[in-house]
């Protein structure tokens, strides 16, 4: 096939040897998949150190490059990626890990709830309404529980 043809991908779209087309390679999601108090004797100490820095490198670096595309994509678009199903299962495994960690800004959560706010407000004048996220904190019953953490193995493979 000539270099015009429709199935001809550049070199930049293409995953790299030995990865999905997402930015974890294969044997790091299953190095994420095993429970961490497994990870020394399944993959040595060595290589669990290694999987710990890269995936942190990475994941840093990917979150940077989905803010750019939340930027750089038309609205439409957006909305298809950055759909409520895919955003709720990243935030309860965030929130549910370190949000109640103090921040230099506010706790977690709060920290977040803050940078929800002040997006929704950015376009205040435009749509004429001024949103206040506010939080309550009440004690916990399990009976008023909203929403539930969802299970490891619902991640897509």
């Amino acid at each position: 096939m000539n270099g015009s043809g429709k199935n001809n991908r550049s070199l930049e779209n293409r995953p790299l040897k030995g990865e999905t087309t997402g930015f974890l390679t294969e044997r790091r999601r299953k190095f994420l998949k095993t429970p961490v108090e497994e990870r020394k004797d399944v993959f040595g100490e060595g290589n669990t150190n290694q999987y710990n820095m890269r995936i942190k490198e990475r994941a840093k670096q990917a979150v940077r490059d989905l803010a750019l595309v939340a930027y750089g994509m038309p609205e439409k678009e957006v909305r298809e990626i950055f759909d409520v199903e895919d955003m709720d299962l990243l935030l309860r495994w965030v929130v549910l890990k370190v949000g109640r960690d103090k921040t230099p800004h506010a706790v977690y959560f709060r920290a977040l709830l803050q940078a929800i706010e002040g997006a929704l407000n950015y376009t205040a004048d435009e749509h004429l309404e001024w949103v206040n996220v506010e939080v309550s904190l009440r004690p916990y019953l399990s009976e008023t529980r909203i929403g539930r953490v969802v299970p490891p193995d619902f991640i897509p493979e």
